[in-house]
């Protein structure tokens, strides 16, 4: 399957993962409670957009293990994907445009590594960089 399919169908699971797991506690009273919510009798109905908002705020700390997955197999994606354009023969285009689109984005060329495995969705810059080279000097012996 491709990059793109992979992650779509990723998250088309985990938001079918936590939609069901929504409906197993949505009449859940003490739900609500622990959120200030205190006007329900026996029987009422729970009102189901609040209900699923507060249940997204409990899904919180188990986020982060996901993320930290998902933004790994994205970065791992754009390597991939630099890779490949390489043994294009595409590698100086490429880095060119990165240096292009990080000079328009402003963005900054030297990042924690720790910050970027932690919060960066896709590689830094410089690091991005250093892998096209390498890829150009690999696909280069090969020719």
């Amino acid at each position: 399957l491709g990059h793109t399919l992979k992650m779509t169908l990723v998250g088309q699971a985990v938001l079918v993962a936590q939609l069901l797991a929504y409906t197993l506690v949505r009449d859940w009273a003490d739900l609500y409670r622990a959120f200030g919510f205190e006007d329900f009798r026996q029987g009422d109905a729970m009102p189901v957009l609040v209900g699923l908002v507060l249940f997204q705020h409990l899904l919180i700390p188990l986020a982060l293990p996901l993320t930290l997955v998902t933004n790994g197999a994205s970065r791992r994606h754009e390597f991939q994907a630099d890779d490949f354009a390489a043994s294009m023969g595409m590698g100086p285009q490429l880095r060119s445009s990165l240096l292009v689109l990080q000079e328009e984005n402003l963005s900054t060329g030297v990042v924690d590594p720790w910050f970027a495995w932690f919060a960066y969705s896709h590689p830094a810059l410089p690091e991005r960089l250093r892998a096209i080279k390498h890829a150009e000097t690999k696909y280069s012996k090969r020719a």
